[in-house]
């Protein structure tokens, strides 16, 4: 089962409407999904009663499950019974699925998620720790745990202190790509191998992100910056440059910023990517400390 976030989507948990949407649709499931009780609470929750409207392949799976509304009227339900609901449904469809076959829940680039995905994530890692059947796998960008503008820090690193605390998940930390790496990628990507030389700036300069490296190289054919030579490709340019969805993340970032933050920045920039603090203070005339 596999789900997803997204930058701009505001949606109460979108990655666990997708997983769970994209199973109980396929044609292998539709006979074993018929008699599960499928969780219908997901669209009560944000109004905080139900949610307005919602595409047609979501409702097909929410339509026929929980009994909560058949004895109790809509209305007089509070949200926390809600919330409760959908927690106890999601719960309660995994262990059933898993009762016919293991599952492994995905759920990708949770840095994104809202902050009912994250409550709902804390909840089944808690409920399915001792699950044999069941495997919940997550996947974050680190260096996107960013606090925000007022310094409040990112709602999925405070969730994670709490599980960490109560031993609910193992992290893996991916390593930066090493040169072989870099080099197996090009080769996959552009059908060939990179001169030793493209390949060690390609390193340098995105010290081992998979993300600077394919888009650089996706940047560099777009603009046929590549020369093929002696069965090896070269830059036909003297610059690799930055690609669009690289900017696009750094502007994100920036925009996070508040603007005493972003000003420091803005003359830390100029001074170089190593900066003294004695001389970043100089120019913006404030004190060492308050520059700190």
């Amino acid at each position: 089962m596999a789900g997803w976030c997204l930058s701009d989507s505001a949606a109460p948990y979108f990655p666990f409407i997708e997983a769970f949407n994209s199973y109980f649709s396929s044609s292998e499931q539709e006979e074993q999904s018929a008699n599960l009780q499928l969780p219908n609470a997901l669209s009560s929750v944000a109004e905080p009663a139900r949610i307005v409207s919602m595409e047609k392949g979501i409702t097909s799976w929410l339509a026929g499950s929980a009994n909560l509304g058949k004895t109790v009227k809509q209305e007089t339900v509070s949200p926390q019974v809600w919330k409760d609901q959908v927690y106890a449904s999601v719960v309660g469809t995994l262990h059933e699925i898993s009762a016919q076959a293991p599952v492994i829940l995905l759920l990708e680039d949770v840095h994104w998620a809202d902050s009912a995905s994250i409550a709902l994530l804390h909840y089944v890692a808690r409920s399915v720790s001792d699950a044999e059947r069941i495997l919940v796998l997550a996947t974050f960008r680190s260096d996107e745990l960013t606090t925000d503008a007022e310094g409040h820090p990112h709602p999925l690193a405070e969730a994670l202190r709490i599980m960490r605390r109560e031993d609910l998940f193992t992290e893996i930390k991916l390593q930066n790509l090493s040169k072989a790496s870099v080099a197996e990628i090009a080769k996959n990507m552009i059908g060939g191998n990179l001169q030793q030389q493209l390949a060690e700036r390609l390193v340098t300069e995105s010290r081992g992100n998979p993300l600077f490296v394919v888009e650089s190289l996706r940047m560099l054919n777009e603009h046929r910056s590549l020369v093929e030579e002696n069965n090896e490709w070269r830059l036909a340019i003297g610059e690799l440059g930055i690609p669009s969805k690289i900017k696009d993340i750094i502007l994100r970032r920036l925009a996070a910023l508040n603007f005493a933050q972003r000003r420091v920045l803005d003359a830390a920039s100029v001074i170089g990517e190593k900066f003294d603090v004695a001389l970043l203070s100089a120019v913006l005339g404030m004190d060492n400390l308050e520059v700190l």
